[in-house]
């Protein structure tokens, strides 16, 4: 009888050792069949097959079976950076990295790590481990090489123009959950990385060190999820007390979980876009019904289902299986269609530094004769480009038609004295100045929470 390990994954923070039982002789006999088919597999098929391999392919197929997105087989690495990614915890070095042409570069060392004792730095290019160039492999093959266990390894790392080498061991790490920093009017910006199992105590030194905010910004753009248990840890900052989220279980039993509460004490906005997921949509989901902040952005991923994940062995890898369904307080149904924000807003914001005057509206021709605010727009917009030195009088008369003129040679247009539209969108591009693309949904947060503080 083999052993399974079961971790419940956004249901419950657990690892709880269970037996695979099967209840009846017709399921015993079908195990059975499977057994079989694998003997014969590998006594009648005309090359040999790893037993393992067989093994992993059948339970693969079985996941598959089950017609779920959420629900699969994941062989031993995949099981391992699936439960990385979920929880924060690995084995490793302390890096962030992403794969480029040149190499692995460093995108940030976390503090009190094995790659900030050895010095590493962010922006370093990592070449090699232990002589295995790292160009050209993916990122689950770099992280099979960096977080190998009970061994020192050589890295060689590529620094601006000097190559170096250093010696560092991997060890147990726990990536950080959140990040925050005070922000301009003493504004608490927290950032939900994920929900791994040190939130709690992330989110506790996070208001510790901002004790004074006057209002809260909670940042779950990009945030995959995680595990429910640290969602409803960290639903006491935001939610008030009372209903949490429901779960739906097989037969459509239904558990109510509560937040502890007592929730926001200063105005409280939270950030969402298509990567807010899982964990995160739950906690956004309870936010906006409990009406205890302001949901900005664009709508959520729409993932409100919850997966049992079981560790079947360190060569078989596990599975991850759909267990419950999670609807929000008030029994809203997400899944598959996403949270839509209190306030849409687009994700960049564009802004000219130096404009040199006001546009000029192109929704009409612009010819001698005319007046009114359209003509002194063209006349204010002419005398920034060096084309009109009188005083600015709303009459298209012979004056701005031989500044248009001006304007035309000099651009290489055709000399016609009449502002048409290509004219018009020339000269206002004249007037620009490089665009400053700045963060869309933040700068609609500041304004908010701006006008709700007191």
């Amino acid at each position: 009888m083999s052993t399974v390990k079961r971790i419940s994954l956004v249901l419950l923070a657990v690892l709880v050792v269970v037996s695979l039982v099967v209840s009846t002789a017709r399921a015993n006999d079908y195990f059975e069949a499977i057994r079989q088919v694998i003997e014969i597999v590998q006594s009648d098929y005309y090359r040999e097959v790893d037993t393992m391999t067989l093994i992993r392919g059948a339970l693969s197929g079985i996941m598959q079976a089950v017609n779920d997105p959420h629900s699969s087989y994941m062989p031993p690495v995949a099981f391992d950076d699936y439960w990385e990614r979920a929880t924060g915890e690995y084995v490793g070095i302390g890096i962030v990295f992403e794969a480029t042409e040149r190499g692995v570069k460093v995108l940030q060392v976390l503090s009190g790590t094995p790659a900030a004792r050895a010095g590493m730095r962010e922006g370093d290019i990592l070449l090699s481990v232990d002589g295995t160039a790292l160009r050209g492999l993916d990122a689950t093959q770099i992280r099979q090489l960096l977080h190998s266990e009970d061994r020192e390894m050589e890295i060689a790392i590529r620094r601006g123009d000097e190559n170096i080498t250093v010696r560092v061991k991997a060890e147990y790490i726990v990536s950080p959950s959140a990040q925050w920093s005070l922000l301009e009017g003493d504004i608490a910006y927290i950032k939900i990385l994920q929900f791994g199992s040190n939130l709690e105590e992330n989110l506790e030194d996070a208001f510790a060190a901002m004790a004074n905010h006057t209002g809260i910004i909670l940042d779950l753009r990009g945030c995959p999820g995680g595990l429910l248990d640290s969602a409803v840890a960290a639903a006491k900052y935001f939610v008030p007390e009372g209903p949490f989220i429901r779960l739906i279980s097989r037969g459509g039993e239904e558990e109510v979980i509560n937040s502890a509460g007592p929730g926001p004490d200063k105005p409280l906005v939270v950030l969402t876009n298509g990567l807010t997921a899982s964990a995160a949509e739950i906690l956004a989901g309870a936010v906006q019904d409990s009406e205890s902040g302001t949901l900005i952005g664009s709508k959520t991923y729409g993932k409100g289902v919850a997966q049992n994940v079981y560790q079947i062995g360190k060569e078989l890898g596990g599975i991850r299986i759909t267990s419950m369904k999670f609807l929000t307080p008030l029994g809203r149904d997400y899944d598959g269609t996403g949270l839509q924000p209190d306030i849409w807003t687009d994700a960049v914001s564009i802004r000219y530094e130096g404009q040199l005057a006001p546009l000029v509206p192109d929704s009409r021709i612009l010819r001698q004769g005319l007046s009114g605010r359209d003509v002194s727009s063209l006349q204010d917009a002419l005398r920034a480009l060096g084309c009109f030195s009188h005083t600015t009088t709303g009459y298209y008369g012979s004056i701005t038609a031989a500044a248009v003129r001006a304007f035309q040679q000099k651009a290489g247009l055709p000399v016609t004295g009449v502002a048409d539209s290509t004219t018009v969108h020339i000269m206002n591009n004249f007037h620009l100045r490089t665009p400053i693309y700045g963060d869309g949904i933040m700068e609609k947060a500041l304004e908010v929470l701006t006008a709700l503080r007191p």
